[in-house]
């Protein structure tokens, strides 16, 4: 049986998010449904400053930002343009 570790990136400063719990769940469901044995730690990166070691884990998965990417340009601030 192979470890696989997962490192999973919580990118959203502490606000609850849909995608980020839709990830947690898919993972959780991989690791149940797996032959090998799956480890999970989810990092909360941008609330905690908490970031992975590189060497300690296979895969990193990762969330957005917190709010619409579709509202803000490429420094963060509320676009004119809508989709």
């Amino acid at each position: 049986m192979k470890d696989i570790r997962i490192a999973l990136l919580d990118m959203n400063n502490n606000q609850v998010n849909q995608g980020f719990k839709n990830i947690k769940e898919i993972s959780e469901t991989f690791q149940q449904s797996s032959e090998e044995n799956v480890s999970i730690k989810t990092f909360d990166v941008r609330f905690k400053n908490e970031m992975p070691d590189i060497s300690d884990f296979d895969i990193f998965i990762s969330s957005g930002e917190p709010g619409n990417p579709h509202e803000k340009d490429m420094n963060g601030k509320i676009s004119s343009q809508t989709f």
